[in-house]
């Protein structure tokens, strides 16, 4: 693990790009399993990449909970980990063409490193004013989010628990199903109670507690953050296959990050309202 819930306060930046790098990780296991649906399903074509991230991330909770659900103890770090790596090859291996296509552009080899180098700014700049509406669209919407999840960070940064009520809760599901290594049916081995909380989203707590190091507790209160967040981009989605053409999505991501009462309001508790609207969304 890298460890960072061994820390009992984590400062607001620290937290901003741990949450970040998850978000990274999420994006890597779901990117397979998105193109090879998108290969076959005509729905989710042509999304761009805030769509498309967006979309990974729900994917990676739908793969993750599979493995957590099948009751043979898989779901462990050392899964958590493999999961990543393999998911990250087999991204590559999807995208061989659009790798190649880049490696080519950085073999050509022009009479000297200066002309080489003007060759590139002069590639760059004819992309950047031929797509700068996508380009500006995405700049915008990117720094909604960005700024949505600081907000949300910022407040929390010197806790330690969230509320003793919902978040004592949910820090215990999350825990049982550490401890056991899968989802489990009753609370062992600390209750013999059975679970009837839905507890698909706290599979993506406990992987966050097996990558990043937190604890429980910690899972429970710092990455619903990331998916309070994640609402923005969701709806900058639903705008999108609404209305391609126009500036529908900016509009509902706007609504959603600056004017919305909910779910910005929410720091920790109904984690399960928190993890299901950016996907509801889409």
């Amino acid at each position: 693990m890298i460890g960072f819930g061994t820390d009992i306060i984590i400062p607001a930046s620290s937290l901003f790009a741990q949450l970040l790098l998850l978000m990274l990780f999420l994006v890597v296991i779901g990117d397979p399993l998105r193109v090879i649906i998108t290969r076959r399903c005509k729905l989710i074509t042509g999304l761009d990449p805030l769509q498309a991230w967006t979309f990974d991330v729900y994917l990676a909770g739908l793969i993750l909970y599979v493995i957590a659900i099948i009751p043979l103890n898989l779901f462990s770090s050392d899964i958590a980990w493999g999961l990543l790596i393999t998911c990250g090859v087999l991204s590559m291996f999807l995208h061989r063409g659009r790798l190649k296509s880049i490696k080519r552009f950085f073999q050509r080899n022009p009479q000297s490193q200066t002309s080489n180098f003007q060759s590139y700014l002069k590639e760059i700049s004819t992309y950047t004013l031929t797509n700068k509406a996508t380009i500006l669209r995405i700049g915008i919407v990117l720094a909604m989010f960005l700024i949505v999840l600081w907000i949300a960070v910022v407040p929390v940064q010197n806790l330690i628990l969230g509320n003793s009520h919902d978040h004592a809760l949910h820090s215990l599901f999350v825990e049982v199903i550490l401890e056991n290594k899968q989802i489990p049916l009753t609370l062992q081995p600390y209750l013999s109670e059975g679970i009837q909380y839905p507890v698909g989203f706290h599979v993506t707590l406990c992987y966050a507690s097996y990558t990043l190091g937190y604890t429980a507790p910690k899972a429970a209160l710092y990455v619903p953050l990331l998916f309070n967040a994640l609402v923005v981009l969701g709806a900058y989605y639903l705008g999108r296959k609404l209305y391609p053409q126009g500036h529908l999505g900016i509009s509902f991501a706007f609504v959603l990050a600056f004017v919305a009462a909910w779910p910005m309001h929410l720091t920790w508790g109904s984690i399960g309202l928190v993890g299901g609207l950016g996907l509801f969304l889409i």
